[in-house]
């Protein structure tokens, strides 16, 4: 369209104009900037993506043959999908609830998402099922994988992932700090051009995070935190 045209004009006469953001605190992802593309790396499941920004080339000249193999996908993407409440939680936060194509919601606890639902203006759906004994073979549900969604957000346990290029791996929850962890708000982000919402995201956390530490470590008696969990799962 003309519009992304336009837009593919300025990308490439302003390859600055889009703030970037990069890992500082996160030790499990990179990302990197060229002209029309990013390339986003999931240093911990080895898996590569390359984002190419609307209106430029579908081939792209100057990519490195090393990543001749990568996923590419078209940024901004318009519709996501995710079974794993880990995600919806950064995607919320980013206000890109209202772009959901398809979600499993059984494990979500957020409001928005489940209001979206409500008002049916998302789908809710299983996205798999078990087969028969003495197998019972996980199978994808079909609907899962036909859903109005150009990017499946899942995990290395494969969380709702459909088996196609559409899947995307992340691995937020296993980065081995809480700060690292908040950071993969700019993963998210760079699939729809919001980085400069993720870097003041990021920052207001790591600002909170912070303050409240240095306030613990000044106490006279440094507080015991017990993490406790009950399960009737066997019951």
């Amino acid at each position: 369209s003309s519009a992304a045209r336009a837009r593919a004009r300025n990308y490439r006469a302003h390859p600055r104009a889009r703030i970037p953001s990069q890992a500082t605190m996160a030790q499990d992802f990179t990302i990197e900037y060229h002209r029309t593309f990013k390339v986003l790396n999931n240093l911990r499941s080895g898996k590569t993506y390359v984002l190419r920004q609307c209106g430029t080339p579908e081939v792209i000249p100057d990519l490195p043959a090393s990543l001749a193999d990568a996923t590419v996908f078209e940024v901004p993407v318009k519709k996501w999908a995710t079974a794993g409440s880990v995600n919806m939680g950064y995607l919320a936060e980013l206000g890109l609830a209202s772009k959901a194509g398809a979600v499993n919601a059984e494990y979500f606890s957020s409001p928005c998402i489940h209001k979206l639902i409500g008002c049916d203006v998302v789908p809710t759906m299983a996205t798999s099922s078990y087969g028969p004994a003495p197998d019972y073979a996980q199978v994808t549900n079909p609907d899962w994988i036909a859903a109005d969604a150009d990017v499946f957000f899942t995990d290395n346990f494969n969380t709702g992932a459909t088996g196609t290029a559409k899947d995307v791996t992340v691995d937020a929850s296993q980065d081995p700090g809480l700060l690292h962890r908040a950071e993969w708000v700019k993963f998210f982000a760079a699939f729809f051009n919001t980085e400069t919402a993720a870097n003041r995201k990021f920052a207001e956390i790591q600002t909170e995070f912070e303050t409240v530490s240095a306030t613990a470590k000044a106490l006279p008696a440094q507080p015991r935190v017990a993490h406790v969990e009950y399960s009737t799962y066997d019951e």
